[in-house]
């Protein structure tokens, strides 16, 4: 990773740390994560669970400095549960990843995350020179919540009690409390016999 990228990471959103993570931590994440999804009504063995739990395992031994065993979970959890959450990707605790099939993630946020199916929050787009989105990967705040087929993307900053609807792609930062709902979709006339187009701008935002 990059200077400009450390930079990025490190003078944004939630503080944290590079260093080791310890059990105790780990644990004390996955108690809250248990808890959350116990207050969403989602209580027993179940797929938001698992996926949770497999995240912070291969978190933990990537902090460690054990990657070889990091990639072990990351993987056993893609084949389980359908997820992509990357051991480097630092989530504070109460993730609730409710639908966790398609869900890819790799970011740092604070606490309370919730990440829907076929939802993506990570800096792959910002690679692409082209994208005009910048690199490095999210950083968000507290209680965020990304809808079903929404993304957030490249190396933004994203505010606390931030709510992106179903099917809204965020590639620039937001404030705090704001809700970023996708544009109406708009179709072009064209001549007869030709294929219709529909065409939309960017996400707008409701504070």
């Amino acid at each position: 990773m990059s200077n400009r990228t450390n930079a990025i990471l490190v003078s944004s959103g939630p503080e944290r740390s590079p260093a080791a993570i310890s059990w105790v931590e780990t644990r004390r994440r996955m108690d809250e994560d248990w808890r959350r999804l116990r207050a969403m009504g989602l209580g027993g063995v179940g797929p938001a669970r698992s996926a949770a739990r497999w995240y912070r395992i291969s978190h933990f031994f990537a902090r460690r400095g054990w990657q070889g065993i990091a990639r072990f979970f990351w993987q056993l959890n893609h084949l389980l549960n359908g997820v992509d959450v990357h051991p480097e990707a630092d989530l504070q605790g109460g993730l609730a990843l409710l639908q966790p099939a398609g869900v890819s993630v790799h970011a740092d946020a604070g606490r309370n995350l919730t990440v829907m199916a076929l939802a993506g929050v990570s800096g792959g787009l910002g690679e692409i020179p082209s994208s005009g989105v910048p690199r490095g990967r999210p950083v968000l705040g507290d209680n965020v919540h990304v809808g079903h087929q929404a993304g957030i993307y490249g190396g933004v900053r994203v505010g606390s009690d931030v709510y992106v609807a179903p099917g809204c792609f965020v590639t620039m930062d937001i404030e705090s409390n704001v809700t970023m709902i996708p544009p109406r979709i708009r179709f072009q006339r064209i001549p007869r016999g030709a294929a219709t187009v529909a065409t939309h701008a960017d996400c707008g935002g409701d504070a």
